[in-house]
C-alpha cells in the first residue's frame, strides 16, 4: 500500500500524483480537440452559396435551339420563294417572245387567206397561184412548230436550272438545321422533303400562267 511504503519509493503508486497526471493528460486531449474544431471552423467558406433548385438551363437551351430552328426554316422558305421569282422571268420571257411571234404569224396567214376569201378572186386563180398560197401557209405552219420547239427547250432549261438551285438550297439548309440540333435528323429530313414537294407544284402553276 502507498501509506506503508517508504518515502521516495518509486515502486509504490501514489494516488495523488496519479490523479494529477491523468487530469493533466485529459486537459491536453480536450485542448487538442478544441483546436481541431477551431481549424475546421476557420476552413469553412465565409459565404455559403445555396444550391439552386429546379435549374431551367435545359429549358433555356431548348428554347434557344427552337428559335434558331424556326429562323432557319423561315429563311429557307424566303430563299425558295426568291428562287421562284428569279426563275419566273426565265419562264415568262420565252412565253412573251413566242406570243409575239405567233401574233405576227396570225397576221401573215390572215393576209394570205384574204386573197382567196371571195369567189371572184378564186375564178382568176390558177393552180400555180393556189400552190403558192398553200406553200406560204405551210411555211408559216413549219415556223410555228419551230417556235414551239424553242419555247419547250427554254422552259425545260429553266426547269432544270430551278431544280438544281432548289436542290442546292435544300442540302445547305438541311445541314444547317442538323447543326442547330433542335430536331433529330429524321424529323429534319421530313421537313426538307415537305418543302421539296411544294416546289414542283409552284413550277407547274407558273407554267399555267402562260397564255399559250
Amino acid at each position: 500500500m502507498w501509506v506503508d511504503g517508504m518515502p521516495n519509493d518509486d515502486f509504490t503508486e501514489n494516488p495523488v500524483l496519479y490523479k494529477e497526471a491523468t487530469t493533466l493528460a485529459f486537459q491536453k486531449t480536450q485542448e487538442s480537440e478544441d483546436m481541431a474544431a477551431a481549424r475546421e471552423v476557420r476552413s469553412l467558406a465565409e459565404v455559403i452559396i445555396p444550391e439552386k433548385k429546379n435549374s431551367d438551363i435545359i429549358q433555356r437551351i431548348s428554347k434557344a435551339r427552337k428559335r434558331r430552328h424556326e429562323d432557319v426554316v423561315a429563311t429557307l422558305r424566303r430563299e425558295l420563294a426568291s428562287i421562284g421569282r428569279e426563275r419566273e422571268l426565265s419562264i415568262l420571257e420565252p412565253g412573251k417572245l413566242f406570243l409575239a411571234r405567233l401574233a405576227g404569224s396570225d397576221k401573215n396567214i390572215e393576209c394570205l387567206l384574204q386573197r382567196i376569201e371571195n369567189d371572184f378572186n378564186l375564178k382568176t386563180y390558177s393552180m400555180q397561184d393556189f400552190e403558192e398560197v398553200w406553200n406560204l401557209v405551210s411555211q408559216e405552219t413549219l415556223q410555228r412548230k419551230q417556235w414551239i420547239r424553242e419555247l419547250d427547250g427554254a422552259l425545260h432549261k429553266a426547269e432544270v436550272a430551278r431544280t438544281e438551285s432548289i436542290k442546292d438550297t435544300l442540302r445547305t439548309y438541311a445541314k444547317t438545321l442538323e447543326d442547330t440540333a433542335y430536331l433529330l435528323p429524321p424529323d429534319i429530313h421530313r421537313i426538307i422533303h415537305k418543302e421539296a414537294m411544294v416546289q414542283p407544284l409552284c413550277l407547274e402553276g407558273e407554267s399555267r400562267t402562260l397564255p399559250l
